[in-house]
């Protein structure tokens, strides 16, 4: 048997990673950039805010960092008003990440307005509930309304990237409310 020091010893790193240190994944998927671009927007606001944050490929995981993660996010381009068929495939197989009560977000790309981003995100947030996980968008609160997840049209990409900062700086907050 341990002495009462030593157990003492042994668990103090644990306890100060949890309060100083808190991950999570931005997961997208993106053929011409655009949504890469938007997972990086993402996760830079969101290491701003307190949140140490990944931008990632669902094609290149790096699976312990995602099971460590409290909170994450998958961003998809649209495609016959849908998410792409590679992101719906990743959601399927994505169980093994214990995605079960982690928070959750989604963002889409489109070509055009009316291209089926807001449904895409939906169809992501419904996969994140099968899993178990936390939904949020951050609504309306502190001003700009994000009610599902934000949408980048990619022909007006720029006038789009505070909403995803504003975005990313809310994912953040929520999870350092949740978990912090």
């Amino acid at each position: 048997m341990q002495p009462a020091r030593d157990i003492m010893e042994i668990n103090k790193p644990f306890e100060i990673k949890e309060k100083l240190y808190m991950k999570a994944t931005v997961f997208y998927f993106s053929v011409s950039g655009t949504t890469k671009r938007f997972a990086e927007i993402i996760a830079e606001a969101m290491s701003a805010g307190g949140v140490e944050a990944r931008a990632m490929s669902i094609e290149a995981v790096d699976e312990q960092w995602v099971k460590e993660s409290r909170c994450v996010i998958l961003g998809t381009p649209t495609y016959f008003a849908d998410m792409a068929g590679t992101a719906k495939c990743f959601l399927e197989k994505c169980g093994s990440y214990e995605m079960s009560g982690k928070l959750a977000g989604a963002f889409a790309t489109a070509r055009y307005v009316h291209g089926g981003g807001e449904a895409a995100i939906q169809m992501i947030q419904t996969h994140f509930m099968c899993y178990g996980m936390l939904v949020y968008s951050g609504g309306s609160q502190d001003g700009l309304t994000i009610h599902l997840g934000p949408v980048a049209i990619r022909e007006q990409a720029d006038d789009y990237v505070e909403t995803f900062r504003i975005y990313g700086s809310r994912m953040a907050k929520k999870a350092l409310e949740l978990w912090g």
